[in-house]
């Protein structure tokens, strides 16, 4: 299903078809410094808009994709590279979905914990398209064509929670705005860098060059583990008092409360690190490490926010790649907490590594402090 970029005003004729498909067409040759051509072909609901390389050069592998202006409603909505017989069929049981939403990602109607990520993607005309993380519970929207392309990816090669992230938010707005070819014109800026996921769709839709993906390449390095049987069976009291005196500032705002669970967890492994990256067993995986430290306090007030949803106090144990925490609350219970929320990730130590190291996928904690079981893949 496609999602609108705007409207024509009063009863659509071919005319404005046409217009539409000339301003595609100068866009595009305007980027490439060649003479592209606005195509046009009426069909019962309306019209269907490309644009073209110049007359007698080959199509361009992956271009070709449509907008459609319906002819009752003025609804202007892109689509994938179909044969237009193809799109009418398929138009012609989605147009009723075709809706009017101002931008692909707008405020969650729950209480959110924290921005965790900004992007916006400017265009050479000043135009800007700024989104944020979804953390909370609106289910996400995407283009088509981000949507078909997040599709087409091995479930255990995506990011857990990749469609809730800022970029790929991004990258759908401006696609309701510009056509397809026209992103490699554009720039983007970032509050923090992208996952694996996000990356790859970049260079997939231009906005990063090929030699980007340099940053995601998969590795097979090993979990790397310095446990309590190599400090004298047992984490070093001092040590752990020496920390507690570190973070547990009462009269800090950035007070953290120590946990019983956490001092087992650091008892067992006082440091873990995985370099690791590559498809799991249900998603990717990225590098993590585990050692507590007193950067760890940036995390106190995420760590309570969610800590009211769970009723349980939260304790930082370490970090994955991009910023993310991995946590344990008064129960036992471990999370990573990112861009896309906070996923439990098992109620023991030795489980929780298992699922960041394997890449199983974890469960999305909800704003009403349940999880999300009914959607144990995070496809939903």
């Amino acid at each position: 299903m496609s999602r609108p970029e705007g409207t024509v005003s009063g009863m659509p004729t071919i005319d404005d078809a046409l217009r539409l498909a000339a301003r595609y067409a100068n866009s595009h040759s305007q980027s490439t410094g060649q003479a592209w051509r606005g195509m046009v072909e009426e069909f019962e609901h309306g019209w269907a808009i490309w644009t073209a390389p110049p007359a007698g050069q080959p199509p361009v592998l992956g271009d070709g994709n449509k907008t459609v202006l319906d002819r009752d409603s003025g609804l202007i909505s892109h689509w994938p590279s179909w044969p237009v017989h193809t799109l009418a069929e398929v138009y012609a049981t989605e147009r009723v979905k075709v809706r009017r939403p101002p931008i692909a990602h707008g405020p969650s109607p729950g209480k959110t914990y924290a921005a965790w990520n900004l992007v916006t993607i400017l265009a050479a005309d000043g135009r800007t398209w700024p989104q944020r993380s979804e953390n909370g519970e609106r289910t996400p929207e995407h283009h088509p064509l981000v949507a078909q392309w997040l599709s087409s990816q091995p479930p255990e090669s995506v990011v857990r929670g990749a469609e809730r992230h800022a970029h790929l938010f991004a990258l759908s707005e401006v696609l309701h705005d510009l056509q397809p070819e026209a992103l490699p014109t554009c720039t983007f800026q970032q509050q923090r860098r992208g996952c694996d996921t996000c990356l790859r769709a970049y260079v997939h839709f231009g906005l990063c060059e090929p030699g980007a993906l340099v940053f995601c390449e998969p590795n097979d390095s090993p979990l790397v583990t310095r446990t309590a049987a190599v400090t004298d069976d047992r984490f070093d009291p001092a040590r752990w008092a020496q920390i507690a005196a570190e973070m547990f500032d009462a009269s800090g705002p950035t007070r953290i409360p120590p946990v019983a669970a956490a001092r087992d967890a650091i008892e067992r492994y006082p440091v873990v690190v995985s370099d690791r990256r590559g498809p799991g067993q249900r998603c990717w995986v990225r590098p993590f490490h585990l050692a507590v430290t007193a950067e760890l306090q940036t995390y106190a007030q995420i760590l309570a926010a969610y800590g009211e949803i769970l009723g349980a106090e939260l304790f930082p144990l370490g970090e994955e790649e991009s910023g993310h925490v991995i946590a344990v609350d008064a129960h036992g219970r471990f999370f990573v907490i990112d861009e896309a929320g906070a996923w439990f990730i098992g109620s023991g130590i030795d489980t929780a590594l298992g699922v960041l190291f394997e890449g199983h996928q974890p469960l999305r904690l909800r704003s009403d402090g349940s999880l999300d079981w009914e959607d144990p893949d995070g496809q939903g």
